[in-house]
């Protein structure tokens, strides 16, 4: 790790854009209960509180956060969170879901996991990186057995979908499915969440199937749907306000709580 001695010899913009790096360094050291270094970390908080060309609401904060490292420890992390989006803010950098990680997201320790239910949902041209890794952090948090994607669909094994998934890509099954969907030998039918089908309170969830969610602009693909319809039907999510349509990802966590509340 850089020493207080270099970070304060950087230049002031370079040092101020630093700064929330190691902030994010620590807070997640701190909740994994790895050990931190006391005076590194209290010389860090000052280096900002000294800084006038911060805020003063956040220099304070600075101040504060230093306090803790040897007073509160249990608000500590918290600070450094509320400190470090602070500073970002000032700095105008907007930050993203996958900037934070909760201490509930240890992915390695899986003894917490019920068995996976034979659910599965099928990406027919969900072009967003961001929509499909939000989607398999769901899939996952609700136990789905697999994903399914067709091939004109983003890859979960972009960047942006392994960000916004949160970890959800290593963990989650997934297969390039033949372009009329799964395979016809999957166990359970294939219905799909499109407009104008039956109510999502009245719609008889299987016990194990396959969900089609379609494109951010086309939604689900005609062939998909004369599928689906034959098969398992179309479930819809009522709206009664100005939007006619959720985003995707929203829409199927939705989806999610009510299937799996059905099995």
């Amino acid at each position: 790790m850089i020493t207080l001695r270099k970070l304060a010899s950087l230049a002031d913009g370079t040092r101020r854009r630093k700064l929330p790096h190691l902030l994010r360094d620590i807070e997640e050291a701190l909740v994994s209960g790895r050990s931190v270094d006391r005076v590194f970390l209290r010389g860090l908080l000052r280096l900002v509180s000294g800084d006038e060309a911060w805020p003063e609401s956040l220099r304070q904060a600075a101040d504060a956060a230093a306090d803790a490292v040897v007073m509160d420890e249990s608000e500590l992390p918290r600070q450094l969170n509320s400190l470090r989006h602070g500073m970002l803010d000032a700095l105008g950098v907007d930050w993203a879901d996958w900037d934070r990680r909760s201490p509930m997201d240890d992915l390695s320790d899986r003894s917490g996991i019920e068995e996976l239910s034979p659910v599965r949902v099928l990406l027919d041209g969900v072009r967003s990186h961001f929509n499909v890794g939000s989607i398999m952090r769901t899939a996952w948090a609700f136990g789905f057995e697999r994903l399914w994607i067709r091939p004109e669909t983003a890859s979960p094994e972009h960047r942006r979908a392994r960000r916004s998934a949160m970890g959800a890509a290593e963990c989650l099954a997934w297969d390039v499915s033949p372009p009329e969907g799964p395979p016809r030998d999957v166990s359970g039918p294939l219905f799909a969440l499109e407009l104008g089908g039956t109510d999502i309170g009245n719609f008889p969830f299987p016990r194990e199937g396959t969900v089609v969610l379609g494109s951010e602009e086309w939604g689900v693909s005609p062939s998909l749907m004369r599928r689906a319809r034959a098969d398992g039907g179309v479930v819809s999510i009522p709206l009664r306000g100005g939007k006619a349509s959720l985003n995707v990802g929203v829409a199927f966590g939705i989806l999610a709580r009510y299937w799996t509340d059905a099995l």
